[in-house]
């Protein structure tokens, strides 16, 4: 096994795609899933898919399933089973509910197997904290080359790492170290608006999560980018709206001069973000922890999964907390609100706050 078997949620509560790559060829590789560790619910072969070089890519979509319900899988490649559990989604507005956020996983795969395990250590408190992962960009060093992937983000010795592939559907955002997206786009076949571009949205429960794509296409108010999520946020009924994206809109970092694009963000997406009444903007590409509160939005900087990490300069407006370490967000759903925590690559709790609706 080179990669996985690892994990993509669909946005239908009722799927949930299962990913693996494997060093040499394989014919035909099997997936079982079931409600135990017995797994009988259903087996198939899979072949590979979209293979090419020395990238044996296999992918199968396990259908039907029931909501919140702990699934158990094993995949079969040559004579080595590899198994994985994961929970499905809730009903459509089922609470509580627990998902979390990281980003900038690039540099140090060491150091994000630890900030996983911090991770992992809450995922048994109930079945409702196995969900899903946002991850807000920059997975490797040089996105072009499957051997970062390999080395960085897929490195199965570490073991954290492995099992949290295995458990948790991760939904991210393409960052500037991804490239032009091809390989993103082949590893996490998302629910792409367009198969040449990164942006998307999903609803998980009560949450619904826009995906933007800050590098590959346009996204100021005459771009087909800012046309969809306009829809996108308009049209969602779901009572939490969370944005996703890389470079962020605030941060603990001052923009330049020369950093046309922040202004453009904060020109065109904010005032839409705020019309639409999104509650929080999970960000990235600053390598430390940051939040802003701009008219009573949470702008959050989780940029501290792996890379090394920046000094946060404080001297910008509507600064709320900064924290130079890494680390992952937690977020708590509840009928009244989301209780943030940040969470320390050691333990220790960086940040707590709430959102609630305006």
């Amino acid at each position: 096994m080179r990669k996985g078997p690892y994990l993509v949620y669909s946005g239908n509560a009722s799927n949930m795609t299962v990913l693996w790559q494997t060093y040499d060829a394989q014919d035909i590789s099997t997936i079982e899933w079931g409600v135990s560790e017995s797994c009988d619910r259903g087996k198939i072969a899979v072949a590979e898919k979209n293979s090419e070089g020395d990238i044996h890519r296999s992918i199968y979509t396990i259908t039907g399933l029931p909501p919140s319900t702990v699934i158990y899988y094993k995949v079969t490649a040559g004579e080595v089973t590899y198994p994985g559990t994961f929970l499905t989604a809730p009903a459509s507005s089922k609470v509580p509910l627990t998902f979390y956020a990281l980003g900038d996983s690039r540099s140090n795969p060491a150091v994000l197997d630890k900030v996983l395990g911090q991770l992992l250590a809450g995922l048994n408190e109930t079945d409702a904290c196995r969900t899903f992962c946002l991850h807000s960009g920059d997975y490797v060093t040089r996105g072009a080359y499957s051997g970062d992937w390999d080395e960085e983000y897929f490195n199965r010795y570490y073991k954290n790492t492995t099992r949290f592939l295995s458990t948790v559907p991760v939904m991210g955002c393409a960052g500037n170290h991804e490239g032009n997206g091809e390989l993103f786009r082949k590893y996490f076949p998302y629910p792409f608006e367009d198969k040449d571009y990164s942006y998307y949205s999903f609803d998980y429960g009560p949450v619904h999560v826009a995906v933007l794509d800050q590098y590959a296409t346009d996204y100021d108010k005459q771009s087909s980018q800012y046309s969809w999520l306009e829809n996108d946020l308009t049209n969602t009924t779901k009572p939490w709206k969370l944005v996703l994206l890389h470079d962020p809109l605030w941060c603990a970092t001052p923009p330049r001069s020369s950093d046309e694009d922040i202004l453009v963000y904060r020109r065109d997406l904010q005032p839409l973000f705020e019309k639409n009444g999104v509650s929080a903007v999970i960000q990235g590409h600053r390598h430390y922890y940051s939040r802003c509160r701009v008219n009573g939005i949470e702008y959050i900087t989780v940029g501290g999964g792996g890379a090394e990490l920046y000094d946060p300069s404080g001297d910008v407006p509507y600064l709320e907390a900064m924290n130079k370490s890494h680390h992952f967000a937690r977020f708590d759903v509840s009928e009244g609100g989301i209780y943030v925590r940040i969470i320390g690559e050691n333990g220790a709790l960086l940040d707590s706050f709430e959102i609630r609706k305006l």
